[in-house]
């Protein structure tokens, strides 16, 4: 679309150029037209004037005499040069092929005119009786000429009022057309531009809206047009395709997450078991240990009862029994002790009482 609108607003430049272009092309052909017309009108002006003077020059030689008389057929000889040069400037600055075929036939006769003219000149310097024969036809062809360049001149002014009048007609009709076409250019660029924009803007604010909805819900189930075949709808296509792989991705880390949370509940309560057995042990080893110390009490005394009845037998058998005395400190000693009779006899076997 954008494409589009580019490539229009460029046909469009290019016609206003092209009317612009052939707006000032016939313009500036209509002011050459009317500038070299009036070049032509001056130049046949003063091609009368010349003529004028030609046939002043004749009358002059006509009544002068000597130096005189050769200097005005000098001076005719110049006019007739300058007659010649403006009937040819004339008739090249004409356009029209009427008005050149009008000056084809005056430059003719303006040849015969000045033909006759130096014919007459040569005629009144050399032999000016028979000068008299050769004065008439020159001067049919002077008024036949002169009469010639008034009508010429006249069809030129007219023709170039028409020109002008053809060029203010051109220019304005350039001008016109110019600024249809810019109008027409203008009108065009908008309604192009303006249903461009909302065939952009459009879908772009409904992808807007949707997404917004998508966002506030925090719904990745959802997904938005991508039936469009232009750059929206690839642009839609691959969201959804983002949003895709986003739910994808969320549903692993939520999974991974209850994993862990279930691994770190199994890992707490083995922790808690630990502790409970770390306890029972610890009371385990503090039974042991107290028993222990109880065994090593009770070795203890079993030692020194041993040592002690060891050493009542050595001294028995040093001193073997002759009186009462031995089982009467026998007697005494279980009866202290609280001994049994078994304990007693174990150390103190030679004793006879009871």
């Amino acid at each position: 679309k954008l494409l589009g609108l580019t490539a229009a607003a460029l046909s469009f430049v290019a016609a206003v150029s092209g009317t612009g272009y052939w707006g000032i092309s016939t313009v500036r052909e209509a002011a050459v037209a009317v500038a070299n017309t009036g070049s032509a009108i001056r130049n046949h002006v003063e091609a009368g004037v010349y003529n004028d003077l030609t046939r002043a020059n004749l009358s002059a030689i006509f009544t002068s005499k000597g130096d005189e008389q050769q200097n005005k057929a000098e001076e005719f000889s110049r006019n007739s040069k300058l007659l010649t040069e403006r009937i040819e400037k004339a008739r090249a600055l004409t356009v029209k092929p009427a008005d050149r075929a009008l000056l084809d036939e005056e430059s003719r006769l303006t040849d015969q005119y000045l033909n006759a003219g130096t014919a007459l000149v040569d005629t009144i310097v050399h032999n000016a009786d028979s000068a008299a024969t050769r004065l008439g036809p020159y001067l049919q062809l002077y008024k036949e000429l002169q009469g010639k360049l008034e009508s010429t001149s006249d069809l030129l002014q007219k023709e170039t009022a028409e020109a002008e009048l053809s060029a203010t007609r051109q220019a304005s009709t350039a001008t016109r057309a110019t600024f249809i076409i810019c109008g027409v250019s203008l009108l065009l660029l908008f309604v192009i531009a303006n249903r461009i924009t909302v065939g952009i803007t459009r879908p772009l604010d409904a992808f807007s809206a949707r997404f917004r909805e998508m966002a506030e819900a925090n719904d990745l189930t959802a997904r938005v047009d991508e039936e469009r075949t232009d750059e929206i709808g690839q642009l839609g296509e691959y969201l959804n395709l983002f949003v895709q792989k986003l739910g994808t991705l969320l549903a692993g880390i939520v999974q991974i997450s209850q994993n862990v949370a279930s691994a770190t509940t199994e890992i707490s309560s083995l922790a808690e078991k630990g502790a409970e057995g770390a306890e029972v042990e610890k009371d385990q080893t503090a039974q042991v240990a107290t028993a222990m110390q109880e065994m090593s009490s009770t070795v203890a005394q079993v030692s020194e009862h041993s040592n002690k009845a060891a050493e009542g037998r050595i001294d028995s058998r040093r001193h073997p029994r002759q009186d009462a005395g031995y089982c009467g400190g026998g007697r005494r000693n279980r009866k202290e002790s609280g001994r049994t009779r078994e304990e007693f006899r174990s150390d103190w076997p030679d004793c006879c009482c009871d």
